[in-house]
């Protein structure tokens, strides 16, 4: 990542484990920090605390331009 995330709001496009999460696409949280194995810990708006990996979720800063995967 380019800079650090923590307080950057994130938006959810998609999750590789949606059976073990109650998050919907469109979904907002804020980043928390990421982890050394590169996991992007959200406190999610709804109450989730999944973490995003890179490569398997996809997920977006809010107004940032791209995606991240």
């Amino acid at each position: 990542m380019d800079r650090s995330p923590q307080g950057r709001r994130v938006r959810l496009i998609s999750t590789s484990d949606p059976y073990t999460t109650q998050l919907k696409p469109g979904d907002e949280g804020t980043a928390l920090w990421v982890d050394d194995m590169g996991t992007l810990h959200v406190e999610w708006d709804v109450g989730s605390n999944l973490g995003m990996i890179p490569g398997e979720d996809h997920w977006e800063f809010i107004n940032d331009d791209h995606p991240v995967e």
